[in-house]
């Protein structure tokens, strides 16, 4: 989104004349900004805030209407028209991703000039204006419209993420004037981050990439290489239906004999996106440690070639101490540190001396994650990564660590940080809680707190050292339970606010003690009891611990009944009643399975 000057006087004046306008009338009452109006009224369109309903005639969307409303509100706030305003650039892609994580905890003072001077925040607080802006923009639908001449840009351009600094060399080495870094910005397709004392960075959206990938794939030989009228003729083609112009789809290389082109599939997934905006899935994390333990569990695991050697814990632990040289090692918090991120499952062993021992075996993205990506990440490094593949752009902090773990390089992403990305994307997060970390989420507010506030309240309080939380908060957001936002803040994520609210109901001050308060098997159980009972199993059925109830959690008898004694002793379950605070756990497991987007968006925080 990219609001001028300029843009907030032809939203007025259009507001003020009515609903229907043709740009002459815009250009004459609008005095200051005559000569320049129709290319504005082409910017506001290209970002769904007018439309036009004529030859020369225009209106406001819905969208335009709510940032009209705000830029009276600034009006008013700021008491100056929006020609005198100090700011030429009143709102960008930077002021919208500043909006989006202020309205989700504060507004730093680092971004008092971003938002404050523009009337968009008063008292660490967003105004009506600010608001406004948020509205219009999740109101908004832009329209892609790429010539060929922005196409070049594009595709010489970066994808990022990187630091403003290299956008700047490259904008000035390919030359991309003022009108097409604006129509960049207005389509949604490249976002640059607020302040932050470590600079700013870029990069090109979810949607800048697709159509950064289309055009290095198709023939750009036509002056118009991308338009809502060719992206429709797109999605006909995927259909089997006829488009309204084939031969334009294949001079243009989106399609061959009635098929889409890789480029073409590329414009798909663009249209797709059109008007979307999604924040990157929660990043993964792996320590040296638990690395080791990929190896270890790949190692033993070989059913065919030694059926009589399994991945048992007294198995593991013995490799520990062998081929390792730990003297006495306790790889369980490990352990269940892997089956919440989904890099392992804790099973029943089918097979040889083993058969009906609990084992752990890799999952799809542990073998990937062991095989292809091979190397300890930190959350922050794959954070970088993955919300530069939505619409949002990284911390320079996050994206310094990303290239420390090479994730990224010269202002891309690399193979292992796709690679990185993907695990994040596709794995099958549980619930998981160290005693420690149940300590952090109990004291955690239900809206946002500064991070440093957070570790000196934690410290202070469970007498934890700092190295300690930090640890602890980097592990729960490749969770899934909290997010670390740009502002510094620390939220709750829906998953998280399950897991808080059972804390509070459940037996809380026994919850705080445990070493394991909550564990993936413990939560498969609850499930496991939660369906049957369902399906109309009685109580005093499942008191005898049925096969039925072992297979459905995939536990062995000791297992359960362990698990079965957490979830009283937690008061997840009294005798076999699940409790308020097991449905909460229940809930964070639902949302962490069916969502990898887990953030709220700040209307729904609201």
């Amino acid at each position: 989104m990219l609001l001028l000057k300029d843009h907030a006087e032809v939203l007025l004046t259009v507001e003020e004349l009515g609903t229907r306008e043709e740009a002459r009338e815009i250009a004459e009452e609008a005095e200051a900004v005559t000569e320049i109006v129709p290319q504005r009224l082409l910017e506001l369109e290209l970002q769904g805030l007018m439309k036009r309903v004529g030859p020369n005639e225009w209106e406001l969307t819905d969208a335009g209407k709510t940032a009209a409303k705000a830029v009276a509100e600034a009006v008013d706030i700021l008491e100056q028209p929006p020609q005198e305003w100090a700011h030429d650039r009143w709102v960008g892609s930077d002021t919208v991703l500043a909006l989006k994580h202020a309205a989700l905890s504060f507004v730093p003072e680092r971004w008092e000039e971003l938002l404050s001077e523009r009337g968009l925040s008063e008292d660490d607080e967003l105004t009506k204006a600010g608001e406004l802006v948020l509205e219009a923009y999740f109101k908004a639908t832009p329209k892609l419209y790429v010539t060929q001449d922005v196409a070049g840009r594009i595709a010489r351009l970066p994808p990022g993420p990187g630091t403003l600094k290299t956008f700047i060399k490259y904008r000035e080495t390919i030359d991309i004037p003022d009108n097409i870094f604006h129509a960049l910005e207005a389509m949604r397709l490249l976002v640059i981050s607020p302040p932050a004392d470590g600079g700013r960075t870029y990069t090109l959206t979810a949607l800048g990439r697709e159509v950064k990938y289309a055009i290095e794939k198709a023939i750009p030989a036509m002056h118009l290489v991308l338009s809502p009228g060719i992206m429709e003729d797109v999605k006909a083609v995927s259909e089997g239906e006829e488009p309204e112009d084939m031969e334009r789809l294949e001079r243009l290389g989106y399609a061959w004999k009635g098929s889409l082109t890789r480029a073409g599939e590329h414009v798909l997934r663009a249209y797709e996106m059109v008007g979307e905006d999604f924040p990157g899935v929660p990043p993964i994390s792996i320590r040296p440690s638990e690395l080791r333990l990929l190896e270890i569990i790949d190692h033993l695991y070989r059913p065919e070639e030694n059926p009589n050697v399994a991945p048992t814990l007294k198995r593991i632990k013995r490799v520990l101490v062998e081929e390792y040289g730990e003297a006495d090692p306790d790889p369980t918090t490990d352990l269940k540190e892997l089956e919440a991120h989904g890099f392992v499952e804790k099973t029943v062993c089918d097979y040889g001396k083993e058969k009906g021992k609990p084992i752990w075996v890799l999952t799809e993205e542990g073998e990937r994650l062991l095989h292809g990506l091979g190397a300890p990440v930190r959350a922050e490094g794959v954070k970088a990564v993955t919300v530069s593949m939505g619409f949002e752009s990284p911390s320079p902090e996050w994206l310094e660590e990303a290239h420390r773990a090479g994730l990224v390089s010269q202002a891309a992403i690399t193979t292992k940080g796709l690679m990185a990305a993907k695990i994040a994307r596709r794995v099958e997060r549980a619930p998981f809680l160290t005693g420690d970390e149940a300590k952090l989420i109990y004291r955690m507010p239900n809206g946002s707190i500064d991070r440093g506030k957070l570790i000196e309240d934690v410290c202070d309080r469970y007498g934890l050292e700092e190295h300690q939380v930090l640890e602890s908060l980097s592990k729960l957001e490749s969770r899934g339970i909290v997010e670390e936002l740009l502002t510094g803040g620390v939220i709750l994520t829906r998953a998280g606010q399950h897991l808080k609210t059972a804390i509070h109901r459940g037996q809380t001050m026994e919850i705080l003690k445990l070493r394991h308060p909550i564990t993936p098997v413990a939560t498969r159980l609850l499930k496991a009891v939660y369906d049957l009972k369902s399906e109309g199993v009685s109580a005093k059925k499942l008191s005898k611990f049925p096969k039925t109830l072992l297979k459905r959690a995939d536990v062995t008898l000791d297992q359960a009944k362990k698990a079965v004694g957490l979830l009283r002793r937690t008061k997840m379950m009294s005798g076999w009643k699940i409790t308020e605070a097991g449905e909460e756990l229940l809930r964070a497991f639902e949302v962490l399975q069916e969502a990898p987007e887990v953030r709220q968006r700040p209307e729904e925080a609201a």
